[in-house]
């Protein structure tokens, strides 16, 4: 195993950002949005958009689904 789900999951809960993720209580997934009012993602991993476009989406699948 490389950590890679523990490295994901602090990366969406704990990076300190001007607009850091919100993540529900009891929840798996968390709302990444960019800075400025706009709504796009702007970290994808199953700890924001969890796997709504297949597990291991490339970016064609990403933008399309």
């Amino acid at each position: 195993k490389t950590g890679g789900t523990t490295f994901g999951r602090h990366l969406v809960r704990n990076i300190r950002l001007e607009q850091p993720c919100y993540c529900r209580a009891g929840q798996k997934k968390c709302a990444c949005h960019r800075p400025g009012g706009d709504k796009d993602t702007w970290l994808f991993s199953r700890f924001s958009t969890g796997w709504s476009c297949g597990l291991h989406a490339d970016w064609t699948e990403l933008t399309n689904c």
